[in-house]
């Protein structure tokens, strides 16, 4: 055998393991894990067959290498919400027999949250812009559908996901008016631990369902606050966000009527007073109000048409040349 014989030969022999691993079925996670395609970044699994990947998922959940079982955590994620209701029916139809059961529902749970939180994220605008208004949380209790309340209960005592969508899932509890929801949302109120904003947002989905006094508390909190300090912003805003949800909005115009006295030029003031006359049924004020925001400098121009707090002002004339006015190119060396 000559020495280009020799070269080839040895070249095969390299190279076959290779192309026997390009020929053979993709093995991303373990053999014989169906999921190498959504590991290498296919963006969507087929659903055909979606519940035997799921219970191959589940199995590899069970395994003794803590590797192993991260892999399996990281194909449920891929799978997303199409494997929620597959794992429900697992879990159900194994009940104790399945094996680190306890792994699997924690699997499950964050499946759930991972769905609730993308549902929340979809009511925030590119610029980051998020307020409130009655009825928000509807398109997410919606989609949510009857799994709703445990999975947003899970979401508001969940201290290591997304603050402000912790907030919005302790509102969409008291849109959604549940009353079983109130001890979970006790609990995070009650936790001195947990932060105040969150604790804030439960105060308020309690207040929606018959339990006034931790929302009382916020008031008497807040009030003290601004009575030290009234250049305390976000005692301020703390306040009145408790008496909007309380409903008492004479006092929450003259609060930020007062504010804007000591911050003239802050354009957030104007806009939430804008919100709370066009709530109160005061459209020339809360025009005026608006007006005032955007020559300040409100310029969120997605969140003012998301923003249901001015739905009974869309066909206004006045509300739509101001939309204009937003929507136009600003001109002039800034």
């Amino acid at each position: 055998m000559n020495m280009r014989s020799i070269l080839v030969v040895l070249t095969v022999a390299l190279l076959s393991p290779w192309v026997q691993e390009e020929e053979a079925p993709a093995t991303g996670c373990r053999p014989p894990c169906p999921f190498a395609a959504l590991l290498v970044g296919q963006d969507k699994p087929v659903v055909e067959g979606i519940a035997a990947d799921v219970a191959e998922c589940a199995k590899m959940l069970t395994d003794k290498k803590y590797e192993i079982r991260d892999e399996g955590r990281a194909c449920l994620k891929k799978l997303g919400r199409e494997a929620i209701v597959p794992l429900r029916e697992l879990i159900e139809k194994e009940g104790d027999s399945l094996e680190r059961k306890a792994d699997v529902l924690e699997a499950l749970e964050e499946l759930e949250l991972d769905w609730a939180e993308t549902e929340f994220g979809k009511l925030y605008t590119e610029k980051g812009g998020i307020g409130t208004f009655d009825g928000q949380c509807k398109p997410v209790l919606d989609e949510l559908g009857a799994d709703a309340e445990h999975i947003l209960i899970a979401l508001v005592k969940s201290p290591i996901r997304d603050t402000t969508k912790r907030e919005m899932a302790a509102r969409a509890l008291g849109e959604l008016g549940s009353k079983s929801a109130i001890p979970g949302l006790k609990e995070v109120n009650d936790d001195e631990w947990e932060s105040r904003s969150v604790r804030d947002t439960a105060a308020m989905g309690l207040h929606a369902l018959g339990e006034p006094r931790p929302l009382k508390a916020v008031v008497r909190e807040a009030r003290a606050a601004v009575a030290k300090d009234k250049r305390d912003g976000r005692a301020v805003m703390r306040l009145a966000s408790a008496y909007r949800y309380q409903k008492e909005y004479e006092k929450c115009v003259r609060l930020y009527q007062e504010a804007e006295k000591i911050s003239p030029k802050a354009p957030i003031l104007s806009y939430n007073l804008a919100c709370t006359l066009a709530v109160m049924g005061k459209p020339k004020e809360a025009l005026d109000a608006l007006k005032s925001s955007i020559e300040k400098g409100y310029s969120d121009y997605r969140w003012l048409i998301m923003d249901g707090d001015f739905d009974t002002l869309r066909e206004d004339e006045r509300y739509k040349a101001l939309l204009e006015k937003m929507r136009a190119p600003k001109t002039g060396t800034p």
